[in-house]
């Protein structure tokens, strides 16, 4: 036989071995029933039945002997149906998480990826903020919230326009927005509102709106502090220079005029 003939023959046979498998992941939220679908489409009278969890089987059923055998995590907690080969599990939990594999007539049907997820919690937003240039101020904000159980999840953020916004750590390609997020704002700025969003396949969870916590709104730049500190002190020291060049003595010694005394607390207030 020629090569390509032979291995068009072969692809015909992997066609016709593979025709009725299907490969889906679902998800559900922890605590409900799930319906896990066989998709048996073909007219064949069912004779067998077999649930795979990986690789150990968990629930089998032959025509022969009539009731359906349930094992491992799914006893107490599962039904068949014989008709189509559907199987219900109730009150789902996280470890019946994993991938289950139907084999009907003997032959493998669907496997499906299951995932038993929790509902995402409420977020809020965190701020940590820092003065950055000449009346901006840095902050790094968060979405909070315990998401155990609920993984993977997703953010977005939602805003004002005003505000300067850019992403921070966490960045991957499940998430549409990473979990923190750079905001640089003007200082004094009071309408910069921000509302996190986190879900997953199940759920989904607004934060409340939040604004720029009041303690930061009106931060002063640590430059401007060295500067007027410095300030004064250039202006002190040059009073007291001034009062030694003039009277001869410093001010703190007695004896000194009460007229020249007034001029120079006069000098110093007005600096």
């Amino acid at each position: 036989m020629h090569w390509t003939s032979f291995i068009s023959v072969l692809c015909g046979c992997l066609a016709v071995s593979t025709s009725y498998y299907q490969y889906v992941s679902v998800s559900f939220r922890a605590g409900t029933d799930c319906s896990l679908k066989s998709q048996w489409s073909t007219k064949d009278v069912i004779s067998t039945i077999e649930w795979r969890y990986g690789v150990d089987p968990v629930v089998e059923w032959n025509r022969d002997n009539r009731s359906a055998v349930f094992r491992a995590h799914l006893q107490d907690r599962a039904l068949l149906d014989i008709q189509t080969g559907d199987l219900m599990i109730s009150n789902t939990r996280a470890g019946d998480s994993g991938v289950y594999t139907v084999f009907i007539n003997s032959g493998q049907t669907r496997k499906i990826n299951v995932s038993i997820l929790s509902a995402v919690p409420v977020p809020t937003v965190s701020w940590a903020c820092q003065p950055e240039d000449e009346g901006t101020i840095f902050c790094v904000l968060t979405c909070e919230g315990d998401t155990s159980g609920a993984e993977p999840v997703q953010y977005s953020w939602t805003h004002q326009p005003q505000a300067n916004i850019s992403s921070h750590g966490d960045e991957d390609a499940n998430k549409t927005l990473p979990k923190s997020i750079n905001v640089t704002m003007v200082v004094g700025s009071d309408s910069d509102v921000f509302v996190c969003t986190v879900w997953n396949t199940i759920s989904l969870q607004n934060s409340q709106p939040s604004t720029r916590p009041s303690t930061l709104r009106e931060t002063l730049h640590p430059m401007k502090g060295v500067v007027v500190f410095t300030s004064f002190i250039v202006a002190v020291t040059a009073a007291i220079a001034l009062h030694r060049c003039w009277t001869g003595v410093w001010f703190f010694h007695k004896g000194r005029r009460p007229l020249q005394r007034k001029l120079i607390i006069i000098f110093v207030i007005a600096l």
